[in-house]
Order: structure tokens, then sequence, then C-alpha cells
């Protein structure tokens, strides 16, 4: 490690054998920097064993393991999943070093992470990314254990006044569809707009989040969905699966009233064909969380739904695919529908179908008769 005379240090390592043997350097800021970068690279060429567990970093370990052994070796969502894990470790446990790793500290973690309100798919995620990392780190003979074996993602489940109402009724339906469409263009803010788009095509939270102009086709009055936003590592991401990427009908009403709001608030001056349709008032894509508070408000104020008892962002896509299979709706089939919102007629039938109450359905002919008159 060499101070330099303007203030950084210089760390300085050897990669390759023989004559293709060369030194390698980089300069940082600060000493814990370079100390950092230097365990890194000696843990991916493999020098471990000279390497004292209580001067490496957990997060510099698990940067060191998804560069050796999973860049440019596994798909890209999932490398974009490793690279969530390593942004999540380095923000909750910064300076905890491999010899202060034990079974409670990483059940402190996790237990840290459910109360931030993650859910159970996500931590299992991480877990599954963090547990192989540390396998490695055993054979290295870096660790005693792999200390995420015993780790519990199970989430305790919440008791609410109303746990089965995952969708709106018909009639909480058009109410809501009515407002959104009818807001003026100065009162309607990024949620209003991101509502508008959600509940009138089925489409994710993370899919709306990341649909650009370029995704909206104005003559055939659809949007065109091939990624999602991760709202992990802030970047964009593949869709959930395979079937995702689709072609998504979207009402022509609402794509003007859409591109009426991006161009009042300035988001891009009209020819930025990779511009966010929407963004918040930073000029950025909406934070998941933000969105889900004033989502549950919307439907507090405007449906006088309890917060407590209100849906999730994500029963937006329930109360759409719900509507659409009610029989009034025009006969669409399963395979249809499932192509619409990117789902598997196997999933849409079993899961989508179960959850319209059967008394909403007989409203759904008269709602659909006025749906192109509610957005003006």
């Amino acid at each position: 490690m060499q101070k330099l005379a303007n203030g950084r240090y210089k760390a300085t390592i050897s990669v390759g054998s023989g004559e293709f043997r060369r030194r390698k350097s980089k300069t940082f800021d600060t000493l814990t920097d370079a100390q950092n970068w230097e365990s890194k690279m000696k843990l991916i060429k493999g020098d471990s064993r000279i390497l004292q567990a209580n001067h490496i970093l957990v997060h510099v370990a698990f940067d060191a393991y998804i560069e050796k052994y999973k860049f440019q070796s596994v798909e890209a969502a999932t490398y974009q999943g490793y690279l969530a894990t390593s942004k999540l470790l380095k923000r909750t446990i910064p300076n905890l070093t491999l010899s202060e790793v034990s079974y409670s500290t990483i059940q402190k973690i996790f237990d840290q992470l459910k109360r931030q309100g993650l859910s159970k798919p996500t931590l299992l995620k991480h877990r599954s990314n963090l547990h192989a990392c540390f396998a490695m780190l055993v054979q290295e003979e870096m660790l005693a254990h792999n200390y995420v074996d015993l780790v519990d993602c199970r989430i305790p489940r919440k008791i609410t006044l109303n746990t089965k109402a995952r969708v709106l009724s018909i009639k909480q339906y058009q109410e809501l569809i009515e407002y959104l469409s009818n807001l003026k263009i100065p009162e309607m803010r990024w949620w209003h707009a991101l509502m508008l788009l959600m509940f009138t095509t089925g489409l994710r939270t993370q899919e709306a989040q990341e649909i650009r102009i370029s995704d909206i086709d104005f003559e055939k009055n659809c949007v065109r969905v091939n990624k999602a936003y991760c709202r992990i590592s802030h970047a964009t991401k593949v869709t959930k699966t395979e079937r995702s990427n689709r072609v998504v009908p979207i009402p022509h009403k609402v794509i003007i009233k859409l591109m009426e709001w991006h161009r009042y608030h300035k988001i891009s001056n009209g020819t930025d064909n990779e511009a966010y349709v929407i963004l918040n008032d930073a000029k950025r894509v909406p934070d998941s969380a933000t969105y889900n508070y004033h989502f549950k408000a919307v439907l507090h104020d405007v449906l006088g739904i309890p917060l407590g008892e209100c849906i999730s962002p994500h029963g937006a896509r329930r109360t759409y695919v719900s509507v659409m299979l009610s029989p009034d709706f025009g006969g669409l089939t399963l395979d249809g529908i499932a192509k619409i919102v990117g789902d598997t007629p196997a999933v849409v039938e079993t899961f989508y179908h179960e959850i319209m109450p059967e008394t909403n359905i007989r409203e759904t002919k008269q709602v659909l008769s006025k749906f192109s008159q509610l957005i003006k």
C-alpha cells in the first residue's frame, strides 16, 4: 500500500504467473477503500489463505465471489439479483468483518430486513445468494461454518379486519377510474398517473415504473412490456418470466392523458423516445414504498376504504384481471387474458378467478358499457 503525494492511496497486486505475470494497481481516496480492493482482488486470485478474516469485510468477500464465479456465467436477471444482494450488504452491514459473523448476527440482519418490509420471496433470494458465497468461504477456510444455513425467512402473518378483500368491487373500480381520468392535469400527481396506467392495463408495479415513450404504440393503442424496474438496485432488469414480455392494450384516452401529464411536468421535451413516461417530482423513477403509501391514501380518500383494509398496488393488477374474467366482459379466453397479463392460463384460472366476488360480476356489463365515457 502506498500513500501518494496528493493524499490518495495506491494499492498494487500481482496477477498471472510466469511470463504472463504483471502488476495491477488502482488509486483510491481512502485507505479503507484501497484495502478492500486489495482484499477483493486477492480473494479472486485465490490467495485467501494469506488473508486474515478479521480484516475482510463481508460485502467485499461477496463482491469477490460474484465477480469470480458469477460474472458472465449466469443469466442477466440472475446476475442482477447478486448485485442487488451486494448493495443490500453494503447498506446494512458496511463494517461487518468475516471474523464477526455468527448465526445470530446473520439472523438479526434478516430480521431487520423483515421489519423494512421485504417480502419472503425477496428474503429467500438474498439468503440463497449469500449462502452460496458463504459455502465458498467455508471451502477457502475463511469461515468455520456456513452461518446462513439456519436463517429463518418466515414473516409473521399480519391480521387485518378484511383479509379477503384483495380486489376492488366493480362499483369501486368504476368510481376510481372516473376519479383518476377526470383529474385535471395540474392536479394530477405522479401516483395518480401510475394508478391510472396500472388499473387500465394490469401491469405489475415494476413494469409500469419502467415504461418509456418508445414502449407506447400510439396507432395500435398498446404498450410493449419487455423490461422492469428493480427497486433494490434502482436499475432496469428483465421481466419476471419469459411470458411477461408482451403487448398490452391500453385505452387511447389513457395514452392521451398520460402524455399530456408527461409534457406538463416537463419530464422530457417530447422528442426523447427513451424517456420514462412517469417520474416523480425529483425526476426519478417513483419509489415503490412511497407509491404504496399514496396508493392507499387515494383509495381511502376517494372510496372511503379504511387504510388498514386497502388493497396493495398489486391489487390493481388483480382487479383488472378479475374484471376481464367476468362472463359479461366479452368472452375472453383464459389464454387470451394470460397473454395480456403475462401469466400462464393455469395461474389465471386457479388464482385470479377465485378472488372475484360473484355479487360484483353482475355489475361488470354496466361498467364496461360506460368505460369509454369515464376517461375524459
